[in-house]
């Protein structure tokens, strides 16, 4: 059985009040919003670098930007498996950001130990 909603004044009234507040409050906060003015791009350069020997831990970053607002740079880790990532990078308006990702060394892994790595194995 369905039942017949009956619209009355007060429903109305209730709902002009809502959409009222609704264009208040949009005009209000359109005028809080802080207009974003766009600078031109502000050149940088740095570089940074870490070398622990007692936790061998090395690694090392450059960055620069330049006039066009192009950004180009490198960094460094030392992975566990003894080998070093680097990745050198750039990033511009025409080809977004684009990384190239190699590796210097080789990785060393430490022997597999006497029961094997399967903790789990049947012991029947």
């Amino acid at each position: 059985m369905m039942m017949k909603v009956k619209r009355t004044k007060r429903s109305f009234f209730f709902l002009q009040i809502v959409f009222l507040f609704v264009v208040i409050l949009g005009s209000v906060s359109a005028q809080l919003v802080p207009v974003l003015e766009s600078l031109p791009p502000q050149p940088y350069a740095y570089q940074y670098g870490v070398r622990d020997d007692l936790s061998g831990n090395f690694f090392d970053k450059t960055e620069s930007q330049d006039e066009q607002g192009s950004v180009k740079g490198q960094y460094k880790i030392n992975l566990p498996d003894g080998r070093v990532q680097v990745v050198t990078y750039f990033a511009d308006r025409e080809h977004g950001f684009v990384a190239d990702v190699s590796y210097e060394g080789v990785a060393v892994y430490p022997p597999e130990p006497a029961g094997g790595y399967n903790a789990f194995k049947k012991s029947f």
